[in-house]
Parts: structure tokens; C-alpha cells; sequence
């Protein structure tokens, strides 16, 4: 049987499923803006691995840095 990418809990599934919508989302937003990785990274002030993580789903965003990102990448939260 394969692993399940997201944990055997109903809510872990759920935050799991979310975090790869999210990042799925996110790099689509970039995409649209024809905005490269790095240049989000810089205009957010923080490393270019940081934001790759948002993007591969591997970490969120605080709240602020959230709101930065729409503002930004010029989409609602």
C-alpha cells in the first residue's frame, strides 16, 4: 500500500490538503505576475529558500508576510 501524503486524521488530511492548495496557488499567482522566485523573495526580505518552501508546501507564511504576498502578487486572501 503507498503512503498517503497527508496524515491518517481527518483534520491532518485537511491541513495537509490545504498547505498543497496553497502552495499550488501560490506559484500560480507568481507565474501570472511574470515574477520570478527570487524577486518575490526579495520584496518580502527573505531568503529565496524561504520562499521556495511556501511555494513547495513545506512551510506557511505568517499572517503578515501573507497579506504582503497578496498585495503583492496582486490577489485576495
Amino acid at each position: 500500500m503507498a503512503e498517503r501524503p497527508c496524515g491518517p486524521r481527518k483534520h491532518e488530511q485537511f491541513d495537509c490538503w490545504s498547505m498543497i492548495k496553497f502552495a499550488e496557488r501560490l506559484k500560480e499567482a507568481r507565474k501570472a505576475s511574470g515574477l520570478k522566485q527570487s524577486e518575490v523573495a526579495e520584496h518580502l526580505k527573505i531568503a529565496v529558500r524561504s520562499y521556495q518552501y511556501y511555494e513547495g508546501g513545506r512551510r506557511r507564511p505568517d499572517y503578515e508576510t501573507l497579506v504582503e504576498l497578496a498585495d503583492f502578487l496582486g490577489v485576495t486572501t
